[in-house]
């Protein structure tokens, strides 16, 4: 047996994997995840940064599946220079957008969008008045009380 046959071996026999039908790629099925980023940074040289955290959202849509993956991005500080950027960035746009139609939601620091003095509908690329949270912070260790999973992407 390969080595990659023996792990998927031993994820069966853990009940960690499911047998894939002929033709399928064999890969272990996760479990319903739910998952809190925290995008509190600038987003560098040609939104770099939030480029790289918007692929790393996806390949998470894209490995644990949009039904089984409720993922909360919440931005804050430096953060929301990616809704910023997003506006005049229509690669950005299309990326948050796929998120945001398989359920992903960008959550916007009140105390942020006051304290930069920004115009939420005008400034933030597709934000809504519910994508408001009172604060950041706050909102990531409400969210980890209630089972969310705390990841630094």
């Amino acid at each position: 047996m390969t080595p990659r046959s023996l792990f998927l071996a031993a994820c069966l026999g853990l009940g960690l994997a499911q047998p894939l039908a002929a033709g399928e790629l064999s890969r272990p099925v996760y479990s319903p995840q739910k998952v809190v980023y925290q995008v509190n940074a600038d987003g560098g040289l040609l939104s770099r940064e939030y480029r790289r955290i918007l692929a790393t959202a996806t390949n998470h849509v894209n490995a644990v599946g949009p039904v089984s993956l409720d993922l909360r991005i919440v931005l804050q500080g430096d953060g929301l220079g990616l809704l910023r950027a997003a506006n005049g960035d229509e690669r950005l746009r299309e990326q948050i957008d796929w998120l945001r139609e398989r359920n992903v939601r960008f959550l916007i620091c009140r105390n942020t969008v006051a304290s930069q003095k920004l115009d939420l509908l005008h400034d933030l690329y597709g934000a809504k008045e519910s994508d408001v949270v009172i604060a950041g912070v706050a909102e990531i260790a409400a969210l980890e009380q209630e089972g969310f999973v705390y990841v630094r992407p």
